[in-house]
């Protein structure tokens, strides 16, 4: 597969088919580049997975760590290039933050974020909005808009 013909492939067809905020999300984190790699953050490939999301871990006593929801399922160095494999683990892994943050806007933040983080904003949030209701960090606040964008723009919105 020549890497500009990626959006052909049969496979990356079939998520977005079955999972449509996908290609709104490859947009919005790599602008559809299967080559990205955001030097700040170290996030790679089309849908810029985290090398700590996609590749697992070890916690303090050595034991090997997943991706939130993703039991078991890592992928390599060569495996995030891959438009397919990269695009088949997000869609995954969104999966499964949806089934815990409850609907989709929420995964999305928690996906942008990272769901630890997002988790801490929700109970921060909580706290704080009975005194001052403060808005969304200022990435979240971006990363929103550009999705909303892209969905606008494709007429897909998931309300769910």
């Amino acid at each position: 597969m020549a890497r500009r013909d990626w959006v052909e492939e049969p496979a990356i067809q079939k998520i977005f088919k079955e999972h449509p905020i996908m290609a709104q999300l490859v947009m919005a984190e790599s602008s559809g580049n299967p080559d990205a790699i955001n030097k700040k953050s170290g996030a790679v490939g089309l849908a810029q997975l985290m090398p700590g999301t996609a590749k697992g871990g070890k916690d303090s006593k050595g034991r090997k760590t997943y991706a939130h929801g993703m039991y078991g399922k890592t992928l390599t160095d060569a495996e995030m290039r891959d438009p397919v494999k990269n695009l088949k683990f997000a869609s995954e892994y969104l999966t499964a933050l949806k089934k815990t943050f409850g609907n989709t806007e929420d995964a999305l933040k928690a996906y942008n974020w990272g769901p630890g983080n997002y988790r801490n904003f929700l109970n921060d949030k909580l706290n704080e909005c009975l005194t001052k209701g403060d808005d969304d960090p200022t990435e979240e606040e971006k990363y929103r808009k550009l999705l909303e964008k892209n969905l606008k723009s494709y007429a897909m919105i998931d309300k769910s």
